[in-house]
């Protein structure tokens, strides 16, 4: 597998992480913010509505944008907003900023596959895409 792939592959990696760590912390955001445990998972119901939703929705949105630097861009965008989400000061603001932190999963996730498609022979590009 070329180079390339493992940076597709980290990111995929990142974002998967993101997504599901949350449901780790429910009972300490229902603690932290005096809301119950299944007020808690807002986030990640609200979460996966965005990336279901926004992931074909956004393909035909940035489809003009250069893939590296919206690939890059993306990961730049989720970092930051993971970060605004731990300085939260009350639960609005946590649901508000994950879901903005979400929409560069929807958009990172399936441009990587076509970028995966893009970067190997036509033979290999099942198991490039398989690959990150």
């Amino acid at each position: 597998m070329p180079y390339m792939l493992w940076a597709l592959l980290a990111g995929n990696f990142a974002i998967g992480t993101g997504i599901m760590a949350a449901a780790a912390t429910l009972n300490e955001v229902s603690a932290d913010f005096g809301v119950s445990v299944p007020v808690a998972g807002y986030p990640i119901t609200a979460a996966g509505i965005v990336v279901c939703l926004g992931a074909p929705a956004l393909a035909s949105v940035v489809a003009p944008f250069d893939r590296r630097r919206l690939l890059a861009l993306s990961m730049i965008w989720y970092g930051v907003m993971h970060v605004l989400c731990a300085l939260a000061s009350d639960f609005t603001w946590l649901l508000v900023l994950r879901v903005l932190a979400v929409v560069p999963a929807a958009v990172f996730t399936p441009q990587a596959a076509a970028c995966a498609g893009l970067l190997v022979p036509p033979e290999q590009r099942g198991r490039a895409i398989t690959f990150i």
